[in-house]
């Protein structure tokens, strides 16, 4: 009876070695992938964040051009208006 509880015990001992041994591998290989997607969201994160600051380089210069564009838009009217009464006094003259 000894004989094969010892021997049941040893069999017992070899599959927990062997199934420790592929748990072992799982968490490397886990560890290992994880590692790769870690690096991946790195660079996810990095060209996100560049894509940010490109959008707001891109909202500063919308704002800045449609602020121009108004200058310029008044500065035309201010023109015209001095073109105009001008032409007037012109025709005042003659």
């Amino acid at each position: 009876m000894k004989l094969k509880t010892k021997k049941y015990y040893k069999n017992l001992y070899e599959v927990e070695l062997e199934n420790r041994k592929k748990l072992m591998k799982q968490v490397s290989d886990l560890s290992a992938e994880n590692v790769d997607y870690q690096k991946e969201r790195n660079l996810y994160k990095e060209k996100c964040a560049r894509l940010t600051v490109d959008l707001e380089d891109i909202d500063y210069t919308l704002e800045k051009t449609t602020r121009e564009l108004l200058a310029v838009k008044k500065e035309k009217a201010n023109l015209k208006r001095k073109l105009t009464n001008l032409g007037k006094e012109l025709n005042k003259d003659e």
